[in-house]
């Protein structure tokens, strides 16, 4: 046999070894979560479980088993079986007990109760084994059943024993600190408001300038084109009426002229006879 059959020889072996090493080292731990449950009675239930494999395990060589030990002492009974995904109960064709058939290769291992009786208090053992190898110790979990009142005058009790426990603890000292806000407003410098009042007039003034400078030009035109159009409207008409009264004024003015001329005339030579009149004396 030469050097290279033989490794392929040995690889085989370890290759087929394997699934063996797999099953007894495929387990790390199983665990209940808490060592005592309280149900009450009539109501569906569950047992949390859980158990930690390496790898999905094969179902055909898994077993798992439920089992109960009464409260007043007494013989393990088991309740329910698990073996290659076949689930047996006892007493035979129960549905009181109940798996997760299809999440058990993968680490659940939950016990249902359906319903609870007072009965069913007592220690809950889970076995569990691989390819006939049993995994120890065996997880246990004390569970305690009790009618509806029972369980309200306890949830009462635990209640008041919680609030003189509170009354009886010292509370530690707390310490407040308080902190200064300031609600006035940031102070801004004088020159501020000076500067603004410059900048808004420097803006501000030219506008207003331009402003009534074009206003007042506008009712000057404004006023010009209202007497231009007064005096095309009402234009002065020379008629015939007011021509006969301006002749005839003229007239009495030409007359008064002649009258006042000839009686100075006649005063003049009433004048020149009597100075005539002396001379001749």
């Amino acid at each position: 046999m030469g050097p290279k059959r033989l490794f392929i020889f040995l690889m085989l072996m370890v290759i087929g070894l394997l699934p063996c090493c797999e099953t007894t080292s495929a387990i790390k731990h199983v665990t209940l979560f808490q060592h005592k449950l309280t149900f009450t009675a009539h109501t569906r239930n569950l047992i949390p479980c859980m158990f930690y494999p390496e790898h999905p395990i094969n179902p055909a060589v898994l077993r798992l088993e439920w089992g109960k030990v009464p409260e007043d002492g007494g013989k393990y009974t088991p309740l329910i079986h698990l073996y290659s995904d076949r689930v047996e109960t006892f007493p035979e064709n129960s549905d009181k007990y109940q798996l997760f058939v299809s999440l058990v290769p993968s680490g659940n291992c939950s016990l249902i109760i359906d319903p609870t009786e007072t009965t069913d208090s007592g220690t809950y053992e889970f076995w569990m084994s691989l390819n006939d190898k049993v995994y120890k110790p065996a997880a246990k979990i004390r569970i305690e059943v009790l009618e509806e009142k029972k369980t309200s005058q306890s949830r009462s009790i635990v209640q008041k024993k919680g609030k003189k426990e509170e009354m009886t603890t010292k509370t530690a000292p707390t310490t407040t600190t308080t902190v200064k806000t300031s609600t006035k407003p940031p102070t801004t410098s004088s020159s501020d408001p000076s500067k603004a009042a410059f900048i808004s007039l420097m803006v501000i003034g030219p506008i207003l300038i331009i402003g009534t400078t074009l206003s007042g030009v506008f009712l000057y035109c404004k006023l010009k084109r209202k007497m231009e159009s007064g005096d095309v409207e009402n234009p002065k008409v020379s008629t015939p009426a007011a021509q006969s009264q301006s002749t005839s004024n003229l007239q009495i003015e030409n007359e008064t002229s002649t009258e006042e001329e000839t009686d100075e005339e006649e005063s003049e030579e009433e004048e020149s006879e009597e100075e005539e009149s002396e001379i001749s004396k």
